[in-house]
């Protein structure tokens, strides 16, 4: 099975600004070779949100594959899988926990941090197609929300409209892919023990491994990544 990740991040949120700068901040969340690696990159701020967003991804991916494990940032160690890589543009990084390797994409095509990421057990289907999709929430969007329907147990892990949404449009993606109309699923995020576990997707009432899915939300951006084997 093929699962995925990902984390998008507002650079116009006012709470990502000047943080290279706080030293405190720094140490609790990169070790020294990332601290090194922020502070001589060209724009520090971006690389910064580029490694904080590829831990975010790795740690959602981790959590389907052991469960949840209590998230220290640090222990999610980023390095470029190219020496020299200035995190400038669009990167190739990886992310070691425990003994797992995440393998990260950062991209920054706009006021915006976006990283995704992919595991793969022995079982992954080499046709597995997996889609990426990042959207810019405006009031129109908002105004959608309460026109939505989603089952009694989706709503239980809806919190904001920009998760409502997200929901929505994960469903129209994997519906163009897949012949199912959206009424037909669900996107269930379960909490046990007070701690919330990753979505999955519900068809027909019963939850399908043959569809994986990533939410992230942040300021105006929505960002979702999907995964579907053939076989549906």
């Amino acid at each position: 099975m093929l699962l995925v990740g990902n984390d998008i991040v507002d650079l116009h949120e006012p709470a990502c600004r000047d943080k290279a700068g706080d030293d405190r901040f720094m140490r609790r969340v990169f070790a020294e070779p990332e601290q090194t690696l922020i502070r001589e990159a060209p724009d520090p701020t971006q690389a910064l949100w580029c490694l904080w967003a590829a831990k975010e991804t790795a740690y959602k991916i981790i959590s389907k594959i052991t469960g949840p494990p209590v998230f220290s940032h640090r222990k999610f160690v980023v390095a470029p899988t190219e020496p020299g890589d200035s995190m400038q543009d669009d990167s190739e990084l990886v992310v070691v926990f425990s003994d797992t390797k995440i393998q990260i994409q950062t991209s920054t095509p706009g006021p915006y941090v976006h990283a995704t990421g992919a595991w793969q057990d022995d079982r992954s289907d080499p046709d597995c197609k997996r889609i990426s999709e990042i959207m810019k929430v405006g009031p129109d969007d908002l105004d959608l929300v309460r026109h939505l329907a989603f089952s009694d147990e989706e709503r239980r892990s809806i919190r904001t409209p920009e998760s409502a949404l997200i929901r929505h449009f994960c469903k129209q993606s994997i519906a163009q892919v897949l012949p199912v109309a959206p009424e037909r699923m669900q996107i269930v995020r379960p909490t046990e023990s007070g701690k919330m576990h990753p979505p999955f997707v519900v068809l027909d009432n019963e939850r399908t491994d043959k569809i994986d899915v990533s939410f992230s939300h942040h300021g105006q951006w929505l960002a979702w990544v999907v995964a579907i084997s053939p076989g549906n």
